[in-house]
């Protein structure tokens, strides 16, 4: 993730705890397919329904990305947005281990009452978030 995502580890991680039980109408929350055989879908188009091309296009990635877990959140009414209410409560922050703005994100987060925690380079030992 801090490699791909995170600028190198200059960037942060947010942590969100979802209420998947109230989750808003039209809001669907959806695991990320993976596989070896990806395709071009543009040959393909012609005989897949529109619905089908997009949730091949938006849910699936390589299996080399199998160890992400990743989930995706959809929003199915056309150009409504939707606001984090407490369905989405934000409960931490971890900055990477180049993060230059590590202090005053911490300040801010004891300030919202959201834990704070920083990636530390170990070198050889890998990364630890501390």
């Amino acid at each position: 993730m801090w490699a791909h995502y995170a600028d190198s580890h200059r960037g942060i991680c947010i942590e969100y705890e979802v209420d998947f039980s109230s989750l808003p109408n039209g809001l669907a929350s959806v695991p990320v397919q993976y596989t070896n055989e990806l395709k071009s879908y543009l040959a393909s188009s012609f005989i897949l329904s529109p619905e089908d091309l997009l949730s091949r296009l938006l849910f699936t990635k390589s299996s080399e990305w199998s160890y992400e877990s990743e989930w995706r959140f959809v929003l199915h009414n056309g150009n409504e947005t939707l606001d984090l209410d407490e369905r989405f409560r934000m409960v931490s922050v971890t900055a990477g281990y180049k993060c230059a703005k590590d202090t005053e994100l911490r300040a801010l987060c004891n300030k919202k009452g959201l834990e704070f925690y920083k990636v530390r380079d170990q070198g050889i030992d890998g990364l630890v978030r501390v």
